[in-house]
């Protein structure tokens, strides 16, 4: 209260306005943050936006703007409040004003300290100045004690170890089933069911974290050497990188980490993330954004099989039939349901993001714990997508055998062929004794069967079938696959 009223230029005479009033000419607070209203108008005016937009008297832009104006106000408060608090208590301990200025300054990161070209990066990069900061204090912390610095990582690095035995050992594939970037972000306790308590573990911090998970898998036999290095490697480039994302997230293998599409996509400016994005399907995480077109069948965007739920279908759907478009041909404007949604989380952000999850929870449908706003940062469960990432990232290597066989094939190079044999002799063996070809045309078939369903019922009956066969295949698959 006492920093909004600061920054509002309506202080009290209390303790608190006292110290926020020196606070603020020893140079401590944030200067870029100003803050236009006492927390009570904020409330008062919020109020009254709401009302006014129930009533139809209101925009919906112009509610948009009065919420974000409204949490604007109260996280510049929260920004100031921190930092109050770490200069209150160093100057009742005696310090002098000007040390206690310089604590609360870098209490948290200082958005205001940048050097020579900082002003160019971060006009390219949105978390430039952050994320080298942050890194900065990290390395400093190492310089002032590298002693306490390497006992407290060699602890985190053996807490993981152990943990992910006992994950390994209790959870089993339900463990497995949890998406990797939980996995990499996040401290996973296991509560007995398929519902996992996540402790969100700090960036830097993470990568010895990941450095245990990753060794006690090499010790489990649940990967190879390489592989764990590739992946630890991906995770401290993550965690220091200043041009935001995630480029290696899905690096198993050295060559990876050289990819071009990752690289593009890494050094892409903020601006440009979006379109080259959509072109390669490809987010931030280097996760695809829409799936597979499976199927022959002709159709429009708008209406291919989406992940993204209500109301990116039907507004994509909508866009598409008013320039145009119908079911088999695409409108002026054919947008897939999840390069809308993409677009949109990209351009609104985390707080785009969280009205989203918001707006899935008032329709009354089952939501999953992913999608609920809070309880997502503090619990995860298994991906219902992973059966088919897992399929599709077999049938990639099986389609990328069958082009080398096909190719040696037309050349008629019988030393191509065994090159293609011995390259991978365990696979080569699956490729021509499982019948996968047939379960990937059933595959096929079954999802172009889905996409013409008359009712939803039926296309949950036929997605439910396609889940298993996909599940056969994998784990056929790992079984002919093992610890090659």
């Amino acid at each position: 209260m006492a920093v909004h009223r600061g920054l509002s230029g309506k202080p009290k005479d209390t303790e608190f306005d006292r110290f926020f009033e020196e606070f603020t000419r020893a140079g401590a607070k944030m200067d870029w943050i100003e803050v236009q209203k006492t927390p009570e108008q904020i409330l008062s005016s919020f109020t009254k936006t709401t009302k006014s937009l129930t009533d139809g008297r209101q925009s919906m832009l112009s509610a948009a703007r009065a919420g974000w104006q409204a949490w604007s106000d109260v996280a510049a408060s929260t920004e100031n409040g921190t930092r109050l608090l770490v200069y209150i208590a160093a100057r009742k301990s005696g310090i002098s004003v000007d040390r206690a200025a310089i604590m609360a300054k870098e209490a948290t990161t200082n958005f205001e300290q940048r050097g020579e070209w900082g002003s160019g990066f971060t006009s390219m990069y949105m978390f430039w100045n952050a994320s080298v900061q942050g890194t900065v204090q990290i390395a400093r912390s190492f310089a002032r004690n590298p002693k306490a610095w390497t006992v407290m990582v060699g602890k985190l690095f053996a807490t993981q170890m152990a943990l992910q035995y006992l994950l390994r050992a209790w959870m089993g594939d339900e463990y497995d089933r949890l998406p990797e970037h939980v996995r990499e972000g996040n401290t996973v306790l296991p509560t007995g069911t398929e519902t996992f308590i996540t402790i969100p573990l700090p960036w830097v911090y993470n990568v010895a974290a990941n450095m245990g998970r990753h060794t006690m898998d090499v010790m489990l036999g649940e990967m190879g050497a390489e592989e764990a290095t590739v992946k630890s490697i991906a995770t401290f480039v993550a965690s220091v990188n200043p041009f935001g994302g995630d480029p290696f997230q899905k690096a198993d293998e050295f060559k990876d980490l050289t990819k071009p599409e990752n690289v593009v996509l890494a050094l892409t400016p903020t601006v440009g993330k979006l379109p080259v994005g959509l072109s390669q399907n490809m987010d931030g995480l280097n996760r695809p954004i829409r799936p597979d077109d499976f199927g022959n069948r002709p159709e429009s965007n708008a209406h291919k099989f989406a992940w993204a739920e209500k109301p990116y279908p039907a507004i994509s759907q909508w866009i598409n039939a008013r320039t145009g478009g119908d079911e088999v041909e695409g409108g002026f404007i054919d947008i897939h349901p999840d390069d809308l949604e993409h677009m949109w989380q990209f351009l609104t952000g985390t707080a785009g993001a969280t009205a989203q999850r918001f707006y899935g929870l008032t329709r009354g449908e089952k939501v999953p714990l992913r999608e609920v706003p809070f309880l997502r940062r503090m619990m995860s469960q298994p991906s219902e997508w992973h059966e088919s990432q897992e399929y599709r990232r077999n049938l990639d290597e099986l389609e990328i055998m069958e082009e080398r066989i096909r190719i040696a094939a037309e050349k008629k190079d019988p030393v191509g062929l065994r090159k293609v044999k011995r390259s991978d002799p365990k696979l080569w063996n699956y490729y021509f004794s499982s019948g996968w070809k047939e379960m990937r045309s059933a595959v096929k078939r079954l999802h172009s069967e889905a996409r013409k369903a008359e009712t939803p019922e039926r296309e949950k009956i036929i997605r439910e079938a396609i889940k298993r066969l996909q599940s056969k295949m994998n784990t056929k698959m790992a079984e002919a696959l093992d610890q090659r």
